[in-house]
């Protein structure tokens, strides 16, 4: 599943979260542990301190709302976005594990790797 990197000439990168402390937010396809061919759609809410995910129905108003998972971005190792046969995706390793998320393009891919870089404080 190696890919080519994915040019990010002319995107920019989030000087700051939010108000309300979101870096990113909106809809990845996500594979499944243990390098399954499966992806599943999830809505992601990219802050500070991590990456949580949620069914893809998510609404961020209900607060009582759990995440499916949290990925805290102190864990985080390395990011990188690339094309791959399942279309423009990026890569988070936090060391126990390759999180591999989907984007619908190549600039959406690209701006949620910008967007981690900066929540993260490190650059690929």
């Amino acid at each position: 599943r190696k890919g080519v990197e994915i040019d990010l000439t002319g995107l920019e990168a989030p000087t700051a979260p939010s108000a309300d402390g979101i870096w990113k937010e909106g809809l990845l396809l996500k594979r499944a542990p243990k390098m399954s061919l499966k992806l599943d759609k999830r809505y992601f809410v990219l802050t500070s301190d991590s990456l949580r995910y949620f069914e893809p129905n998510y609404d961020s108003s209900d607060t009582k709302v759990e995440p499916n998972g949290i990925i805290p971005l102190s864990r985080v190792q390395r990011l990188r976005a690339c094309k791959t046969t399942d279309g423009p995706q990026v890569e988070i390793d936090v060391g126990t594990r390759v999180l591999q998320l989907v984007a619908p393009d190549e600039d959406s891919a690209g701006q949620w790797l910008l967007a981690l870089e900066a929540a993260t404080g490190r650059s690929c």
